[in-house]
């Protein structure tokens, strides 16, 4: 019998990686910022101070020591921790090169425009004011739509605005948000799928851009899908990384007609990839360790006919204390190939405004019914939680 892979997730929230690799086979041990409740049921998982994260993930190199590694969202704006981290094992993914080129939207959009594909407009300088045009003030260092603003002369005073070393301007672009998922061998980047994108809307129903989820993956016309592959050979095989990779982006429509406008690349493992896996039954993370290890593509087994599957991060809109007694707990022991929720807090916890407090999921034969469950189960997270505040009062 083959001895066990050990495997480390590390970064900011790697439930689903850890799970991921638990689908996989492997022997998954984290290294995360929240360690909930259930990423202590996938494998030993050790939490890092917050108050000094990223770097406070470089305390904890002897944990799982010398085994292969993935990382999570955001650290692929912390190249110095990452340099610490591949001296401590081998990174399934990358290489570091690779993600450096994928980070820099100059570098983007000139491989775009080189292949005669569309591109959105940046600047490295705020634009001059013009109602007629919407730009997005963006720090190059950003995830998960974190600090991102709409552009206008009443905001440009910000601290953002005015640190142009670390903020890009992108042309604002309306339509369908999503990402676009790839595995990347040596000669071929293929394209998986696309995952719509969900954001945090603000107190006035305005959009913050701040990621709260994805559902899919959902088809698309056959040309969309030859458009991806050649943003994918343009992108991602140019740069060399290998692996799964998303690209974020704006499509104009979902028809034949529609334009691919990227927004960014998150050039590792994507929030959306347990979506894939829930709705076609596999695992994907086997087919990155082979692209990775060997730069070989296998063949993903896909169903006719998938449901759509979808995620929905729950924000705080006030201060919350987690009780024992919270329904989603039952989650921890349901066993459940598809769970109801996940990234599930600890009881006691303090969770303050603004903060996620837990994911939560939903499962249809089509988009439109998949958005509708997410949002009843979004709300019925609230509604527990304000009911309980309120008993708490009383």
């Amino acid at each position: 019998m083959s001895e066990p892979f050990v495997f480390r997730c590390i970064g900011a929230s790697v439930r689903s990686l850890m799970a991921s690799a638990r689908r996989a086979g492997w022997s998954p041990a984290g290294v995360d910022l929240f360690a909930d409740a259930d990423t202590h049921q996938l494998g030993p998982v050790c939490r890092c101070d917050p108050e000094r994260y990223p770097l406070s993930l470089l305390e904890h190199l002897d944990f799982a020591a010398n085994s292969p590694w993935m990382f999570t969202g955001g650290l692929e704006n912390a190249p110095a921790v990452l340099t610490s981290l591949a001296a401590s094992g081998t990174l399934l993914g990358g290489p570091l090169e690779a993600i450096a080129k994928l980070r820099d939207p100059a570098w983007i959009v000139a491989q775009l425009q080189a292949a005669e594909l569309d591109a959105l407009p940046i600047r490295f300088s705020p634009p001059v004011w013009n109602p007629h045009e919407r730009w997005l003030e963006k720090p190059i260092a950003s995830a998960g739509g974190n600090r991102i603003h709409v552009f206008s002369p009443y905001t440009s005073n910000r601290p953002i605005a005015r640190a142009h070393a670390n903020t890009y301007w992108q042309q604002f672009q309306g339509g369908i948000v999503g990402s676009g998922l790839f595995l990347v061998g040596a000669e071929s980047a293929q394209f998986l799928g696309f995952t719509r994108i969900r954001t945090q809307l603000d107190a006035n129903g305005e959009d913050t851009f701040r990621y709260a989820g994805n559902l899919g993956p959902i088809t698309l016309p056959s040309s969309l899908n030859r458009r991806f592959e050649q943003i994918g050979d343009a992108l991602l095989l140019t740069a060399g990384i290998r692996g799964l990779v998303g690209i974020d982006v704006v499509l104009t429509s979902m028809s034949d007609s529609g334009r691919i406008l990227p927004l960014e690349v998150n050039p590792r493992y994507t929030a959306s990839v347990e979506l894939y896996e829930y709705a076609w039954g596999v695992s994907l993370l086997a087919a990155h360790r082979i692209a990775c290890e060997t730069g070989q593509l296998v063949p993903i087994p896909v169903p006719n006919q998938a449901p759509i599957c979808g995620k929905a991060i729950v924000y705080a809109p006030r201060p919350y204390t987690i009780p024992e007694d919270a329904p989603w707990n039952r989650s921890l022991h349901s066993g459940s190939d598809f769970p109801d929720y996940a990234d599930i807090p600890h009881a006691g916890d303090a969770i303050e405004a603004g903060q996620p407090v837990l994911t939560v999921f939903a499962k249809a034969t089509n988009a439109f019914h998949c958005a509708e469950f997410l949002s009843q189960n979004e709300q019925s997270v609230l509604d527990w939680l304000n009911a309980y505040a309120m008993e708490g009062v009383q």
